[in-house]
């Protein structure tokens, strides 16, 4: 059986998969904080995700989340009511990496207690 943290990424990776792939009224995807902004924020929670899953280990997080956000935007090529956008995978991929760097390095801070 699958342990807590492996749980946790299937989850996020299903929400997003979810809401990255069924239709969307154009009106509906502005907010406050933009398409990109939705963008890096999924993608920097599910490299939080996988950081716990890999037991903190940067460089799988990162390739992982950012693999997965590539996936999903090629996914969307294939859909009538989706496009697929090299910007969206930008976004995807900075969040991700953006994330784990800096729960690594607050969590260096807190070992090191400086």
């Amino acid at each position: 059986m699958l342990n807590k943290n492996w749980m946790i990424v299937i989850f996020f990776s299903l929400i997003i998969a979810y809401y990255s792939l069924v239709p969307v009224e154009p009106s509906a995807s502005t907010n406050i904080i933009g398409d990109k902004g939705l963008h890096m924020l999924a993608y920097a929670v599910l490299s939080l995700a996988y950081f716990n899953a890999f037991q903190k280990k940067v460089l799988h997080s990162i390739i992982f989340a950012a693999s997965y956000g590539i996936l999903i935007e090629i996914l969307q090529g294939f859909t009538f009511y989706r496009e697929m956008s090299i910007f969206d995978a930008i976004a995807n991929i900075i969040g991700a990496s953006v994330a784990v760097v800096i729960a690594k390095n607050v969590e260096f801070k807190k070992l090191v207690k400086w």
